[in-house]
């Protein structure tokens, strides 16, 4: 805990931070007593006596704390979020547990049912949630193989409903590009899939290619295309997950004849045009946080 005179309470961001950097960080080993004064062992010739701290048990137990506090305190600075459920959520796709994707998805299960409730309005999972969800099956162990394989197809169709055509298509005379003052186009739907979305499904399939349907891999790719959520990292995905059928989708024009490497760029407008308009905003909202440092500064 913190300490001085004053000392700064943690709050929900706070245990966000930790846990993310739980995510982040190598197995952690608890070192049984009776072995203390052997200091010449390494990591890789441990005694069966070590203990391995899970990062995903530590990322339980710091969110049970969280949720006791927020409970007792009823502190708003407190309430856990999506925010901090994610972080869970990313630890748990990057442990070894051989249950994390039952795990995560229990996990995502009470967030709605949290939020549906009225219990807790913070807890709605949005597409970065099940971002991280797909990411859990995309790194699921063996053991879960089966449940991830269905898991996989029920998000797709009916959590985010991918392939279900967009209400509002580009067509090849479209002014992709226009910024257009449409204030309806400031308005994100929290559970629209993104090109994190559609490259995870593409990745995780990878996992379990042979007992999907055939027509999976080209209908998610073709889902990324009417949603302009074709990036770089969408291409790749595909690539590795159905070699023969991104070397038939890909237009020759965009593949460099010298290297082999494709060119985001050189994409058909109508299948990026989601990511570029993305990175426009993120561009300008820089330079508008910029800006605004300037002004402060100069005030």
């Amino acid at each position: 805990g913190s300490t001085g005179p004053n000392p700064i309470p943690p709050n929900c961001r706070s245990y966000a931070t930790v846990i993310d950097a739980w995510s982040r960080s190598q197995d952690y080993y608890l070192i049984d007593d009776d072995n203390n004064n052997n200091n010449n062992r390494n990591n890789n010739n441990r005694n069966k006596k070590d203990i391995v701290l899970d990062k995903a048990q530590r990322a339980e137990e710091l969110l049970a704390e969280l949720e006791d506090r927020f409970q007792e305190t009823g502190d708003e600075a407190l309430r856990p979020n999506a925010y901090v459920y994610c972080a869970v959520l990313n630890c748990y796709a990057q442990s070894r547990d051989p249950f994390k994707v039952r795990k995560a998805w229990k996990l995502v299960q009470d967030m709605k049912d949290l939020y549906k409730s009225g219990t807790n309005p913070s807890a709605k999972p949005t597409i970065v949630v099940y971002n991280a969800l797909l990411n859990c099956c995309a790194t699921a162990l063996p053991a879960e193989t089966f449940f991830m394989l269905q898991l996989l197809q029920d998000i797709c169709t009916k959590e985010l409903r991918i392939f279900q055509d967009s209400k509002k298509h580009v067509n090849d005379d479209d002014d992709v590009n226009d910024d257009t003052n449409n204030n309806n186009d400031a308005v994100v739907d929290e559970l629209r899939p993104d090109e994190f979305t559609f490259g995870t499904v593409l990745k995780a399939a990878s996992v379990v290619l042979w007992d999907l349907p055939e027509d999976f891999i080209p209908k998610v790719f073709a889902a990324a295309c009417r949603a302009g959520q074709v990036s770089h990292g969408v291409c790749l995905q595909f690539r590795f997950a159905a070699p023969d059928l991104y070397d038939q989708t890909i237009p020759s024009w965009a593949i460099d004849p010298m290297t082999g490497h494709f060119s985001v760029d050189k994409l058909p407008k109508k299948w990026t045009h989601a990511v570029s308009k993305r990175k426009r905003r993120q561009r300008q909202q820089r330079r508008n946080h910029h800006q605004q440092q300037q002004q402060q500064f100069r005030n």
